[in-house]
Order: C-alpha cells, then sequence, then structure tokens
C-alpha cells in the first residue's frame, strides 16, 4: 500500500514537474518575445535620438550658412545704394552742366541773332 501511495505519488509529482516545465518553456518564450520587442523598440528610440541629434547638429550649421548669406545680400545690398548715390549725383552734376551749357549756347544764339537783326539795321543806316 505505501508503494502504490509513492508511486502515486511519483505520477504527481512527475505531472507537476512537467507542467512546470511546460510553464518554463512558456515563460522562456514569452521572455524572448519580450526581449526581442524591446530591442526593436530600443533600436527605434536610437533612431529618432540619432534623427533628433543629426536635425540638432544641422541646424546651427545651416542657420551660419544662412546668416553667412544674409550677410552677403546685406553688403550687396549697400554696395548697390551707395552706387544708386554715385550715379543720381552724376546725374545731377550732368544735369546742371547740360543747363549750363544750354544757357551758355541760348546767350550765343540770342548774340548772334542779336548781331543778325542789327547789321542790317546798320547797312541800311550807312546807305
Amino acid at each position: 500500500a505505501e508503494t502504490v501511495a509513492l508511486k502515486k505519488e511519483l505520477r504527481a509529482l512527475e505531472a507537476q514537474l512537467h507542467d512546470a516545465r511546460e510553464d518554463s518553456a512558456s515563460v522562456r518564450g514569452q521572455l524572448v518575445r519580450d526581449r526581442e520587442e524591446a530591442s526593436r523598440l530600443s533600436a527605434a528610440r536610437e533612431d529618432e535620438l540619432r534623427t533628433s541629434l543629426h536635425e540638432a547638429t544641422e541646424a546651427p550649421a545651416e542657420t551660419v550658412a544662412l546668416k553667412k548669406e544674409l550677410r552677403a545680400l546685406e553688403a550687396q545690398l549697400h554696395d548697390a545704394r551707395e552706387d544708386s548715390a554715385s550715379v543720381r549725383g552724376q546725374l545731377v552734376r550732368d544735369r546742371e552742366e547740360a543747363s549750363r551749357l544750354s544757357a551758355a549756347r541760348e546767350d550765343e544764339l540770342r548774340t548772334s541773332l542779336h548781331e543778325a537783326t542789327e547789321a542790317p539795321a546798320e547797312t541800311v543806316a550807312l546807305k
């Protein structure tokens, strides 16, 4: 009777051992899946951080380049304004010179006209 009881207990313990092994295999399988998921999430997060870092380091370089371009454009604008002022100044001087020459030519023509109209009267007076 004792042997039968021990055999029953042994079979019960073997069944428990079998169940424990199945549970252990199931837990190991879940652990593997959890590790894979954690690894996938970690890789995704690492990619996000790498992208953020790249964008963060790229932004200052882009900002520096844009600032250089802005300074170059501001210098070109300054030069263009100086050239425009110079051209306006030359235009004013040219207009003044043209006005002076026009006034001188007008005086010459007036004198010539006066002399031309005076000459026939003088000729008549001499005759």
